[in-house]
């Protein structure tokens, strides 16, 4: 694999990174309105619906995708995000990120501020910097999703349907990113070879330290699909209780965990387009 670094807009998007917009993003999900957005319920409703609408605005095309989950009174939904403008050239780059949580009990708020409304958060600033200037290099499309917390159902759900429309792309889970200590802890799935290695030229550039870790989350539906797939993951503070919090979610995290993601994504499009361009050399 050969990587092309891309001089002439990498560092303005990472510059761009706005931590209080993540922030933001953190506080609305943690919500005590929002009940914890456990699946099914009416919280994780209102959370799927405020979601819908940020990535509207952000110029994405939305499939709610509306499933039943036996023993539930209400269907769970995936977000799917498209934004128009790609070229047949593109790279298809995946973003997903969690956003049910484990739910309120009768007496105390639990809200998920950690896991996993920092990873939407992560997602939803990347796709924002990304998308911006309407590459058509970058065939980017984002996957919210539910169920997580009781198996990876949505995930799940998601990964076969990809297969059924035969569309293999390079997807980036994050489930996590509350408290950074040592390095992002990567697990990767499928055949995650050219993803590993834009990773490794992200994490160089940005200073962000990997390390290879468990992300028992999403990434592992996708990864066993046969689809090449990363997850990300940096600590939370406070994992499934009341005191996973949005105070306790690290600025200098969400900053870390989106400039990788970017950083990443940018690498892989530039090493789709450098391939790209070898082949028409080489056809001549």
């Amino acid at each position: 694999m050969r990587l092309r670094r891309v001089n002439t807009m990498t560092a303005d998007i990472l510059a761009a990174v706005s931590v209080d917009r993540m922030k933001t993003t953190v506080e609305i999900l943690a919500k005590p309105s929002f009940t914890g957005r456990r699946v099914a319920s009416a919280g994780g409703q209102a959370a799927r619906d405020w979601l819908a609408k940020a990535l509207r605005h952000l110029g994405a095309d939305v499939d709610v995708d509306e499933f039943d989950v036996p023993g539930y009174p209400a269907p769970a939904a995936n977000l799917y995000a498209t934004w128009p403008g790609r070229s047949e050239r593109s790279v298809e780059v995946l973003l997903t990120a969690h956003y049910d949580g484990v739910g309120d009990t009768e007496h105390v708020h639990r809200a998920g501020a950690a896991d996993n409304a920092a990873g939407v958060a992560v997602v939803l600033e990347a796709a924002r910097l990304l998308t911006r200037n309407g590459s058509q290099s970058l065939g980017l499309s984002v996957a919210l999703l539910d169920g997580e917390e009781i198996g990876a159902v949505g995930s799940a759900r998601h990964a076969a349907r990809l297969v059924e429309t035969h569309r293999t792309p390079w997807a980036i889970n994050v489930d996590g990113a509350g408290e950074l200590h040592e390095a992002v802890a990567v697990e990767a799935g499928g055949p995650a070879h050219p993803i590993l290695a834009a990773l490794d030229a992200a994490g160089r550039s940005t200073g962000v330290a990997l390390r290879a870790g468990q992300v028992a989350s999403d990434n592992r539906r996708y990864a066993a699909a046969g689809l090449p797939t990363v997850g990300l993951g940096a600590g939370m503070h406070g994992y499934h209780t009341e005191h996973d919090t949005a105070e306790y979610v690290q600025p200098e995290t969400l900053s870390a965990m989106a400039r990788l993601v970017v950083a990443t994504v940018t690498e892989l499009a530039a090493y789709e387009t450098t391939n790209a361009d070898d082949e028409l050399e080489n056809a001549r």
